[in-house]
């Protein structure tokens, strides 16, 4: 991700080996630190967190090898530790994570020297192989991982133990306790991403091994206590049990609540954070004004009226919304069809009049701020002439065509009306087929020719134009819309091959062009983050790849009440 499919919240647009052997009278003590710990917790401040706005049940995923949506991963994130920290402007800190990392002068082989103060929220230790049982869980055929290709195949032996043609990983060695490397198969100037997002989160290999790993059968999704994490929160769980109550009460409305992980190696947090299941951010921002929530995503309509207030949040994202047009499915394995839609959407008229500067008109893939953004000037935008010529040229037209997205908020006004009105002024015709946001995570890592969706409004957040350029790879798990292009490959490849951003962009440019030209791709803009917070919350601040509020600095320490 792989670039992250956002679960669309009420906007409908915005957007994851030597174990040290210890004694068992430590165990035992450490163990009974957390549970004095928790009871001294019971005293923090609240703060009743927009963690699961746009969802209609329970969190989609809670394991970094399963998870494909941003609302899964960004609370992921907050019990766990990936070996690297993510930066804004597609960056990572190679010292700030939970390990240190070094690349080889060839750039094959990195190496990862873990804290020593690295533990996980029950008091094990971080170890090499926590790091190694992480990363091969993650490839394991039978987790059947939808992301582990992505992200993961670099890595010597990688194909074949995913494919379930060998027991070993050759590529992943465990040097000591707390040192392992990674060698990797081709030199690949976005591999180090994969430790910083959900391939790099590592996992206690003694709570986790034997556990049920699949995407339907998931023991970190629906066990509470499964989730021990090196991460600056924990959370709270109800019962030991491995369902869904040991998260929230049955017959309630899902929830979670996370406490400080008192064993975390970074500053440690001073508040819970309690989150609830809110379908869409207009119910979110009610449910705030009605006193219920502390911080909520404002809506379209609302920005304007909170503008200047107190804990207003106005943050950027990398997070890219867009149209996917299945070339493997009639009308659309036609171009000039697909070109049809491209000129017949005014995606600026949308962006100012509906959604009110809550997303920015942008004309390529790759949004701004990363490397490759180009102002787009010559790829297809809105031309009413120019798409009634291409629909003239689109055997038998475009006619009952199913629009399909995630419902609720913005997204009904965006792709279930003003899109529609646009295209059938040109002679498209479009029919709105919104469904849950949870149903849009399953199709976002589906082909289209599989689902049968002709037209679906996806997003992507990306870590580094890297991960955009791959969406349009042929075979690639988030290419839903089947394009295929060996221009288009051949760039994407030599632009990873390439360490030098000045010689990296243009060689974007040129990749994005291809599938822009063909309308593979149809860019709706770059989401806009827009938060409001109640005046007695301190420290807020903004994660531009996650699309959420965070603490001050990336250190959830500062976070807090007055």
């Amino acid at each position: 991700m792989t670039g992250l499919q956002r679960v669309a919240t009420g906007r409908g647009l915005r957007w994851s080996v030597t174990t040290l052997i210890c004694l068992a009278s430590f165990v035992v003590a450490g163990h009974a630190s957390v549970d004095a710990s928790s009871r001294a917790h019971a005293n923090l401040p609240t703060i009743k967190w927009p963690g699961m706005v746009g969802l209609s049940g329970w969190v989609p995923m809670l394991d970094p090898a399963q998870v494909t949506d941003g609302t899964s991963m960004q609370i992921i994130y907050k019990v766990n530790s990936p070996l690297l920290r993510l930066l804004p402007g597609a960056k990572y800190s190679p010292t700030s994570g939970l390990a240190s990392l070094k690349v080889s002068k060839n750039k094959l082989v990195y190496t990862f020297t873990i804290r020593k103060n690295a533990r996980f929220s029950n008091g094990d230790r971080v170890t090499a192989t926590d790091v190694a049982f992480s990363i091969k869980r993650h490839l394991a055929h039978s987790t059947a991982s939808p992301t582990a290709s992505t992200r993961l195949f670099n890595i010597v032996g990688a194909p074949d133990y995913y494919a379930g043609k060998s027991n070993s990983l050759p590529g992943v060695k465990v040097i000591n306790a707390r040192t392992v490397q990674i060698h990797a198969i081709t030199v690949d100037s976005s591999f180090p991403f994969s430790f910083a997002i959900y391939a790099g989160q590592v996992l206690d290999h003694k709570v986790l091994q034997g556990k049920p790993s699949t995407a339907s059968n998931n023991y970190l999704t629906n066990t509470c206590s499964a989730n021990v994490g090196a991460g600056p929160f924990r959370f709270v769980c109800r019962n030991k049990s491995s369902n869904l109550s040991s998260f929230y009460a049955p017959g309630s409305t899902p929830s979670l609540t996370l406490e400080p992980n008192p064993y975390y190696y970074g500053k440690k947090a001073h508040v819970k954070l309690v989150m609830q299941s809110i379908k869409d951010a207009t119910t979110a921002y009610l449910d705030y004004r009605a006193g219920q929530l502390d911080v909520v995503p404002l809506p379209a309509a609302n920005v304007a009226e909170n503008k200047g207030k107190k804990n207003f949040l106005h943050f950027p994202s990398t997070l890219v919304n867009y149209l996917s047009l299945a070339v493997d499915l009639p009308p659309f394995d036609n171009v000039h069809c697909r070109l049809a839609v491209a000129y017949a959407i005014d995606t600026a008229q949308i962006n100012k009049t509906v959604l009110h500067g809550t997303q920015t008109t942008i004309h390529d893939m790759v949004p701004k701020g990363l490397n490759g953004y180009y102002n787009g000037k010559d790829e297809p935008q809105y031309n009413p002439a120019k798409a009634r010529d291409e629909l003239s040229q689109c055997p038998g037209g475009i006619k009952n065509v199913k629009l399909t997205y995630g419902a609720g908020g913005d997204a009904d006004l965006v792709y279930g009306s003003a899109i529609p009105a646009m295209l059938a002024a040109v002679g498209i015709d479009v029919k709105p087929a919104g469904v849950p946001a949870n149903e849009t995570v399953q199709l976002s890592a589906q082909p289209q020719k599989t689902t049968g969706v002709q037209m679906l409004a996806n997003a992507l957040g990306s870590s580094s134009p890297a991960i955009t350029c791959r969406v349009r790879q042929t075979n690639y798990v988030l290419n839903t819309s089947g394009w295929s292009n060996p221009q288009y490959d051949a760039l994407c490849a030599k632009a990873l091959r390439t360490f030098d951003p000045k010689k990296q962009a243009p060689i974007y440019q040129q990749a994005q062009h291809l599938a822009l030209s063909q309308a593979s791709w149809i860019t709706m803009g770059q989401v806009q983050n827009f938060y409001i917070g109640k005046s007695n919350i301190a420290g807020l601040a903004g994660d531009t790849y996650y699309s959420v509020p965070i603490g001050k600095g990336y250190d959830w320490s500062n976070l807090g009440k007055k």
